[in-house]
């Protein structure tokens, strides 16, 4: 899309759920813009980041990775360890026995 009043070519995709803008000035060429603008879009469609134009490979490459980020997500911010966490009526138990447990499996610095 070319902007007369801002004198730019806009190449304008979705990528992973948002919408992205790329401007291209015509300031030095109005051509020279144009062509910017759509090798950038012809890049982007054989990258596989346009949504609408993505292959089932590429939807399932990045639905792997969101998973695995995830699962990496969950793992860091996990209930470490349960004598810590007390159950119906018991105690807490030991802090130091638990720090000393952390330490050995490498889950504190």
């Amino acid at each position: 899309h070319f902007f007369s009043k801002l004198n730019v070519w806009a190449v304008e995709w979705w990528e992973q759920d948002r919408h992205r803008i790329r401007w291209f000035r015509a300031h030095y060429g109005f051509m020279r813009a144009k062509q910017h603008a759509e090798d950038f879009r012809r890049k982007l469609i054989e990258a596989g980041r346009v949504d609408n134009r993505r292959s089932d490979r590429e939807i399932r490459i990045q639905q792997l990775a969101r998973a695995e980020s995830r699962k990496l997500f969950k793992k860091k911010f996990a209930r470490k360890d349960a004598r810590r966490a007390g159950n119906s009526g018991s105690t807490l138990g030991s802090q130091k026995r638990a720090r000393r447990d952390y330490q050995k499996r490498g889950l504190l610095p």
